[in-house]
């Protein structure tokens, strides 16, 4: 996608917002780093080939090993804390993957 493509969804995404005040003036006060960002934090990153689809998936099945580890231990507040942060870094781990999928192709043809 290049900077008119993004600018054009970040533009939509932006006037799609409903009761925003000056949401027009929005865009124009983000610098371009800042629109990077959102277009990082907030866009679908789609797996570019079946490595990166492999690594979401082991990320999901080695935490759902030890969701169902923490599963078997009393059901009490702090067994649920577990749970939730066995699922945040699932979320994380595959956000770091998709949006860091390139870097991580690019250091596995420098390791092959």
């Amino acid at each position: 996608m290049n900077d008119a493509e993004r600018k054009a969804d970040i533009d939509a995404a932006i006037n799609a917002m409903e009761g925003v005040p000056m949401r027009s003036a929005i865009r124009e006060r983000l610098s371009k780093m800042q629109l990077e960002w959102l277009d990082r934090a907030f866009n679908h990153h789609a797996p570019p080939n079946d490595t990166i689809v492999g690594l979401h998936h082991s990320v999901r099945t080695y935490c759902a090993e030890a969701a169902a580890a923490i599963t078997c231990l009393p059901n009490c507040p702090e067994r649920e804390k577990a749970l939730e942060r066995i699922q945040e870094a699932m979320f994380w781990g595959n956000a770091c993957i998709a949006r860091n999928h390139k870097i991580i192709l690019e250091n596995l043809d420098d390791e092959g």
